[in-house]
């Protein structure tokens, strides 16, 4: 679960460090996950949510990626608030908002 969730977590960390704007930044990286959500099986998601109801350490693992992946997340819409390129928006809930919407998606792609 590590090295599956490894590459995910680092693409959201470089994001903050990329040249151009947050929009520049973002626009290429939405356009990414799209494609890595079409890609994945929607069985293996299913699967890591079926380990995490009979398995405490999985829950936690998966309840650490999302803050981590929320926490990148609001930090880089919190620098498009700065730079003006957002309107201002509790950075927090917009990074769970946009995670919760990512993972509907993975959830629904097959169905």
């Amino acid at each position: 679960m590590r090295r599956f969730f490894a590459p995910e977590l680092e693409k959201v960390s470089v994001l903050q460090l990329g040249p151009g704007t947050v929009r520049e930044r973002l626009s290429p990286y939405s356009r990414e996950v799209a494609g890595e959500v079409k890609r994945m099986p929607r069985a293996l998601t299913l699967e890591f949510y079926a380990l995490a109801v009979r398995q405490t350490w999985v829950r936690k693992f998966l309840g650490e990626v999302y803050a981590r992946y929320c926490s990148e997340l609001a930090t880089i819409i919190r620098e498009g608030i700065e730079r003006c390129e957002f309107c201002e928006v509790d950075t927090v809930q917009m990074a769970a908002a946009i995670t919760g919407l990512c993972e509907g998606r993975i959830l629904t792609l097959d169905a």
